[in-house]
């Protein structure tokens, strides 16, 4: 039977596909719709980074205050800095606070953030006290902030005046006020009516005491004091105190010995109070700071020295302590201020230790030394030292 033709296809050949024909369209479909194949592989677009705003203040600052976009997951740092006077009061991240400090650290950094500083002004405090007859206005603890400045006001019982005004332990000229201007640290003031009754003239400031060695405290009562006992008090730590009774005699001897203790401060000061009742007391202080040193074993620098007791002193004896660190030839000599020698005094052969000796007061040819400032020198294989020495008229 003849094969018909139907119009499709080409004459003899049937118009069906193959399954291998089937195959391969799809295996082309899918070559043009994913060129790589299904692999998955294609590049990802590139991450965007992360901004971070610091806002600014006048009172202080955050570094960097323009910080560069960052890469998601980054730890960002940064340093808070207050202006001088003022202090971190509060820090916030995205207006929640955190912990305050001179760093703010965010990790892990996934969002934008934005990280806000305030700063308040410093705040100081006065101490204002006051004595016995005597009132400061304001008192107590006096709040100050920065830059400002804060007066105060004197004022004492009836029959009392106030005498003395420390402020920050150093003597002021007393006045019905006193002005701390510009505060930019803690400060003390303290007002006391205690009359001057005395001028304590030993020791003087700088003056280096050894311990175990008696040294003189020594004052010149007021003509017009009718007091007639006094005491002696020390302090280890300024003119504030606290105050230790070291001796307790008559006013008008003028002097007292005190054997030095074993210990080491830079701020001795001596007080001569009077001490009669039914009158006010008399507080006077020696004009500055004393060294207290302990004697050490082998120690030569504390064992080499020459001092002149008392000074002040009258016209007249006056002792002259002197220590060398090495047996050996020693001389005293005295040296008026432009250089000139009026005593001389050979020591001979000097054993290690302390010596004294006394010059009574008269020049080389006999005659008295005139009132002013002199000079002690000792001289000593292992060197020389000086001593200040006053007389008074």
């Amino acid at each position: 039977m003849p094969h018909q033709w139907t119009g499709r296809g080409r004459p003899g050949r049937s118009h069906r596909r193959t399954p291998i024909a089937c195959c391969w369209a799809l295996v082309a479909l899918l070559a043009w719709i994913d060129p790589d194949g299904g692999s998955g592989a294609r590049a990802a677009p590139p991450a965007s980074r992360i901004q971070i705003t610091v806002s600014h203040s006048e009172h202080g600052g955050i570094v960097p205050s323009h910080p560069a976009p960052v890469a998601p997951g980054s730890t960002v740092r940064f340093g808070i800095f207050p202006r001088t006077g003022y202090h971190l009061d509060s820090l916030f991240v995205d207006g929640e606070p955190v912990r305050t400090g001179s760093e703010l650290v965010l990790s892990d950094v996934r969002g934008p953030h934005r990280v806000t500083a305030k700063f308040a002004r410093n705040v100081y405090v006065i101490v204002a006290t006051s004595g016995p007859h005597a009132t400061v206005t304001p008192s107590g603890l006096v709040p100050v902030p920065h830059g400002r400045s804060q007066s105060f006001l004197f004022a004492a019982d009836p029959g009392y005046q106030v005498n003395e005004v420390l402020v920050d332990g150093s003597a002021v000229r007393p006045r019905k006020r006193y002005t701390f201007t510009s505060v930019e640290a803690e400060h003390r003031i303290l007002v006391r009516t205690e009359h001057h009754a005395a001028t304590v003239i030993a020791p003087e400031p700088g003056e280096l005491w050894l311990a175990g060695e008696t040294r003189e405290v020594r004052w010149q009562p007021l003509e017009k004091e009718d007091a007639d006992s006094a005491e002696v008090r020390v302090s280890y730590h300024g003119p504030d105190g606290p105050w230790a009774p070291i001796w307790r005699g008559l006013f008008r001897t003028g002097s007292a010995d005190w054997e030095v203790p074993a210990l080491d401060c830079d701020s001795l000061v001596m007080c001569v109070a009077t001490v009669d009742s039914g009158s006010t007391p008399g507080l006077d202080y020696s004009s500055g700071l004393v060294r207290v040193r302990s004697t050490v074993a082998g120690d030569g620098a504390s064992l080499f020295y020459v001092r002149a007791s008392p000074s002040p002193a009258p016209v007249g004896p006056v002792r002259l302590d002197y220590s060398v660190p090495i047996p050996g030839e020693a001389t005293l000599e005295i040296f008026t201020v432009n250089g000139r020698e009026v005593w001389r005094w050979s020591a001979g052969f000097t054993p290690r230790g302390r010596r004294s000796a006394t010059w009574d007061g008269r020049l080389a040819g006999g005659g008295p030394a005139q009132p002013g400032v002199y000079f002690a020198r000792l001289t000593t294989h292992s060197g020389v030292r000086n001593c200040r020495l006053v007389l008074l008229p």
